[in-house]
């Protein structure tokens, strides 16, 4: 998912000096606060907001386990008029709970 665009474009690019430690420490950093290297470093230095944080791990893995359940869902739907009725409605119906537990955070 695309993130919103912002409402005033940033164009303007300051250049900072890092030894290795210091890019090392502060990319840590960013990544700890869940926050790209370049929204944490606007965080810190004009107190702006990020809109969103960057998913965790877990999330990651959660988000691409619900795509993987739409494509499924997606594929059983192009095999309606293949699979009987029957088999049809016992593999929706995993195929729903399985999406809601993972949207539940399993």
């Amino acid at each position: 998912m695309a993130r919103p665009q912002s409402l005033s474009k940033r164009k303007n690019k300051p250049q900072i000096c890092f030894s290795d430690a210091e890019l090392a420490t502060a990319e840590q950093n960013a990544r700890d606060a869940r926050m790209t290297f370049s929204e944490y470093g606007r965080f810190l230095m004009a107190g702006v907001r990020p809109r969103r944080l960057k998913a965790t791990e877990a999330q990651e893995i959660q988000l691409k386990a619900l795509s993987a359940i739409q494509e499924i869902s997606g594929a059983l739907d192009r095999l309606k008029s293949r699979l009987p009725d029957d088999i049809l409605r016992e593999l929706s119906a995993v195929v729903k709970s399985a999406g809601q537990k993972i949207n539940k955070g399993l």
